[in-house]
């Protein structure tokens, strides 16, 4: 059908999450009363047939047990993907009366262009069909993250794994998956097994359960950046090998979820021995070219109390102007860079938290922004690539249009283009503090899909508070249908404390 064929009129409602780029919309419609015939160009990547198989699942029902013989779904794209180099994610999408075609540049496209597709479905009066429209899209941001925090609560593989459906349906692509805390160790060491044993012992997953999250995600496009917070949030680390401790007290796994100010001692060599053997076995545990290794809330008060960790760093000249004031950022500047060429030496791209920010960090670091824009926009001008977060934080309840408001470059940006390329993009963050695995999903769905949004469509369509909250509304419902429970898991919970049916009243 010619594109002269889609009518000139206004933009009819619709619930796609996140907006496309562009849409111009059509009079007609595609039923789906016969099942789409899927016909796949390239087979170059499997995950894009796995793909299509799950989306026709849910938007027509199981496949029929014959070939399909209905209106055609034509795909076709020039080559596997790879998300870890931030590869294109654009697509085109057509619907008419006669069928549907996706055409990308890379496999990750047509996934992105299954998540839009299945939202276009629409019932009314009990037929299924999807409008006549012309979709052409690309995200506006390469890095849209989601941190899960399984070292506070423990949050089992089929949670992680229903999250990442989620995410796919509205197209993030980074899990950031905090595995340690002062609270927890959540990946099984065979170097260093004391980590998982001690912190680990109510959970913790095995190395073949990391890898099957791994390529789980890698089917929906999804990369995983693993974090190792140091030097600090570490009690469980100390709890599992005193000899990293600060001073000569021992620890057990923290049970508060108070900031501990609890941190590794950065002045040993052997420190570094330990680090080198733990990052050896999980940079080779992890494919991502990323690591994130922390490096927030260190407030450096062990550090200055000690009297041998103090007279290290005066020795070293790390004082403050007056020169007798030690300072725990020069320190921690000083860990950053041992770490830093640990995970070179590796082929990793370190990532940590604004707080290791600071005018002689070497600039490949990427910086993750969680206190402010102020870091976001010191670190870009400062030559760093950096993330967004402030803003984002799903564990503080906030309603969805104050996470939808924060923008990593609000217009008028006072930065300049060569800053404004460093800016990769943002990701939201669910800390489990107050949620565990039975709650998680309702604190993170559906106000993550409005961050999703934000990071993925332009700017000028992501205006409308009111009409995102209409869209968000549509979209949770279909965020149910990939497994989630963001709805159903609250509604159980207060059906069990709630009063059993009533009954004639028992003698007394």
């Amino acid at each position: 059908m010619g594109l002269a064929s889609f009518a000139s009129l206004a933009q009819p409602s619709h619930n796609l999450m996140p907006v496309p780029a562009e849409m111009r919309w059509g009079t007609g419609r595609l039923s789906l009363k016969a099942p789409l015939k899927l016909q796949l160009e390239s087979t170059a990547d499997p995950a894009v047939a796995a793909a299509a198989s799950r989306m026709l699942a849910r938007l027509q029902g199981p496949a029929p047990t014959r070939p399909a013989a209905g209106p055609v779904l034509q795909i076709r794209y020039g080559r596997v993907g790879q998300a870890e180099k931030f590869d294109e994610e654009r697509y085109s999408l057509r619907v008419t009366p006669m069928g549907v075609t996706i055409d990308a540049p890379t496999s990750l496209g047509v996934l992105r262009a299954f998540a839009t597709l299945e939202q276009l479905a629409t019932t009314e009066k009990q037929r299924r069909y999807l409008p006549e429209v012309d979709i052409q899209d690309q995200p506006r941001f390469a890095w849209r993250g989601l941190l899960m925090d399984p070292a506070r609560h423990f949050l089992p593989v089929a949670v992680i794994k229903r999250n990442l459906d989620g995410m796919a349906a509205v197209k993030l692509n980074v899990l950031h998956w905090h595995l340690s805390d002062d609270q927890g160790f959540r990946v099984e060491s065979k170097v260093l097994p004391r980590l998982h044993e001690v912190g680990g012992a109510n959970g913790y997953y095995t190395q073949l359960e990391v890898k099957e999250i791994i390529a789980y995600a890698a089917a929906r496009g999804i990369r995983v950046l693993p974090e190792f917070d140091v030097p600090s949030h570490t009690t469980s680390w100390i709890a599992a090998y005193p000899r990293l401790a600060s001073n000569d007290s021992t620890y057990g796994v923290y049970r508060s979820f108070r900031t501990s100010n609890i941190a590794i001692d950065p002045t040993r060599e052997t420190t570094y021995s330990f680090l080198d053997s733990l990052f050896t076995e999980m940079t080779a545990l992890f494919p991502d070219p990323y690591f994130h290794v922390g490096g927030d809330e260190n407030d450096g008060r062990q550090w200055r109390r000690s009297p041998r960790i103090a007279a290290f760093m005066r020795a070293r000249g790390m004082v403050r102007a007056d020169g007798k004031t030690v300072d725990k950022h020069q320190l921690q500047t000083y860990f950053n860079r041992r770490v830093l060429a640990m995970l070179q030496k590796r082929n990793k791209i370190m990532v940590g938290w604004d707080e290791i920010l600071g005018p002689d960090l070497p600039k490949e670091i990427i910086i993750q922004s969680w206190r402010g824009k102020k870091w976001l926009v010191d670190a870009v001008k400062l030559g760093h690539p950096a993330l967004l977060s402030e803003g984002y934080y799903l564990d503080l309840n906030y309603p969805a249009a104050s996470h939808y408001l924060p923008d990593p470059l609000p217009a008028g940006t006072a930065l300049t283009p060569a800053q404004q390329k460093l800016v990769l993009g943002g990701e939201a963050a669910m800390w489990t503090e107050f949620a565990d695995s039975v709650i998680v999903d309702s604190r993170i769905w559906p106000r993550a899909a409005a961050v999703a949004e934000r990071l993925w469509s332009p700017q000028a369509s992501t205006q409308n508070v009111p009409d995102m909250y209409r869209r968000l509304n549509a979209v949770a419902g279909q965020l149910e249908a990939v497994g989630l429970r963001h709805r159903r898991a609250p509604e159980q919970l207060l059906s069990q404390m709630a009063a059993p049916p009533t009954c004639p009243p028992c003698a007394p």
